[in-house]
Formats: structure tokens, C-alpha cells, sequence
């Protein structure tokens, strides 16, 4: 066992069942400890870089508590920030304070020091405020500058369009019953079948979830009839819905064709 690792024991950040429970967890997601024992809830973010802030005697800020100098900002473009993980927090003569996910990185310090001719005096601060702060400052990181250029096109997706739609409004719920897939909520999700093709081997369904195609659900109906179906496709309808295209097996279409004689 590493020292610091003793560290967090000795001084009660975690118990030894959480700390072994970490460790598997490490191991299993080629992790470090720290990222484990976060993931696992033991310790927040802050807790971590705290305790790293105890040992090495190195304060940890709270970039929030500070307002940011936009001229000290511009010594170095967003992205240098970005992926280095630190933000110029004030300046004092000479001294530039920095709060950095990594105040031992002694090669970026040094060059952060060469580029503004200061001394640069690192604390800690969690990459999670490093990257808020600047989503603040500058704006949120755009990743949208690629989509300007997309056009939208109509997709023409064949299905049973050889059949005539008879149009109905119905609230049914659909559940995956696929191993390749698995949801959070096991439950059946709500959704509304909008259309069912005369030759009762299809069925439009819209839904507040993505679906991929070629997926085995259950349809469940009014009555509690519960169908197995497929996903053929799932189309983007408006706003956060979707429009299922789900295909019905041969076995069970004569539950759709007395649905259909009821509604006709």
C-alpha cells in the first residue's frame, strides 16, 4: 500500500471496506483510486483534491471566490486553459497565482513563467471549477460550429407504406426486452401509437425515448394485451419524441386485427 493511500486511512477520509471496494473498482475500470473512490460516492471531487491539498501543504481555492481579471485572461487563448486545466486567478507584482488540477506540473509552470516573465505560485483547484470558471468567462466550449454546416434532408424510410395507414390515437407502453439493450427504469415507458397499417403488420408509435432498430420490445395495450414486436426504425419527430416503426410477428397480428375491427 502506497503512503498516501495509508494517508486515507489513517486519517478516516475512508474505511478500509470502502477503500478495498475502491480498489476493485480501480482495477476493474483502469482507473486511479481517486477516480474510483469519487465514482463509488465516498469522497466528492473537492474531498480528493482537500486531502491532496493536505499533503503536499499546498492550499486548495475556491476559484469562486474571486472575481477574474480579463486582462490577466488574455495571456494565454481559451483552448491553452482548456487543456492544461488552469485559470490565472490574480496577479501581485511579479507573482502570478494560478489554480491548477495540477500544481506539480512543473513543466507547464515553467514554461506559464518563460511566456509572462512572473513567478508563478500554483494551488489546487478541481478541474470541474477550472472548466466552469472558464465556461463563465468565455462561454461554453462550442462544439456546434460543425453543425452550421449540416443540411437537413427528408429521410424517405420505406415502411409497409404499401399497406394504408388507419390513423388512431392510443396510449400503449412499450418495454425492451432485448439483452443487448437495457434501461435505466425497467418499467414500461409511456407513448402513443398514432398509426397501424390495415394489414395489421405495422404500427407507428411515438415515444419520448430513442429505440434502436432491429431491438425486441413488448407492446402493452389498453386492455393489458401485451405484444412482441421489433423496432424498425426510430425517427426524430419533433423535439425531444421520436416516431417508433415497429413490425409485428405473424403469430400475433390476430390481437391487432380484432383491434382493428373494434376501432372500425
Amino acid at each position: 500500500m502506497l503512503r498516501k493511500e495509508k494517508k486515507l486511512l489513517e486519517e478516516n477520509w475512508i474505511n478500509d471496506s470502502q477503500f478495498l471496494k475502491a480498489k476493485e473498482e480501480a482495477q476493474k475500470l483502469k482507473k486511479s483510486l481517486y477516480a474510483a473512490i469519487i465514482k463509488l460516492g465516498y469522497l466528492t471531487e473537492e474531498d480528493i483534491f482537500a486531502f491532496f491539498s493536505q499533503e503536499t501543504k499546498i492550499p486548495l481555492v475556491n476559484i469562486f471566490d474571486y472575481k477574474l481579471n480579463p486582462e490577466i485572461l488574455k495571456l494565454f487563448p481559451e483552448e491553452f486553459y482548456r487543456e492544461n486545466l488552469f485559470v490565472p486567478l490574480f496577479k501581485i507584482e511579479d507573482n502570478l497565482y494560478l489554480g491548477m488540477m495540477n500544481p506539480l506540473n512543473t513543466e507547464l509552470i515553467e514554461r506559464i513563467e518563460k511566456e509572462t516573465n512572473s513567478t508563478v505560485i500554483p494551488l489546487f483547484s478541481p478541474p470541474s471549477a477550472i472548466l466552469k470558471a472558464l465556461d463563465n468567462f468565455f462561454g461554453p466550449k462550442d462544439y456546434y460550429a460543425d453543425l452550421e454546416r449540416l443540411t437537413t434532408s427528408s429521410l424517405n424510410i420505406p415502411f409497409y407504406r404499401d399497406s394504408e395507414r388507419i390513423k388512431v390515437n392510443l396510449p400503449v407502453e412499450i418495454k425492451p426486452v432485448d439483452k443487448n439493450i437495457e434501461l435505466v427504469i425497467s418499467s414500461y415507458i409511456p407513448a402513443t401509437c398514432v398509426d397501424i397499417s390495415k394489414n395489421t403488420e405495422a404500427m407507428g408509435v411515438k415515444i419520448f425515448l430513442y429505440l434502436p432498430p432491429k431491438i425486441k420490445i413488448l407492446v402493452k395495450f389498453p386492455s393489458q394485451e401485451e405484444i412482441e414486436a421489433e423496432v424498425v426504425h426510430c425517427t426524430v419527430k419533433e423535439k425531444r419524441s421520436y416516431l417508433l416503426g415497429i413490425k409485428f410477428f405473424e403469430k400475433q397480428r390476430e390481437i391487432i386485427e380484432k383491434f382493428l375491427k373494434e376501432k372500425t
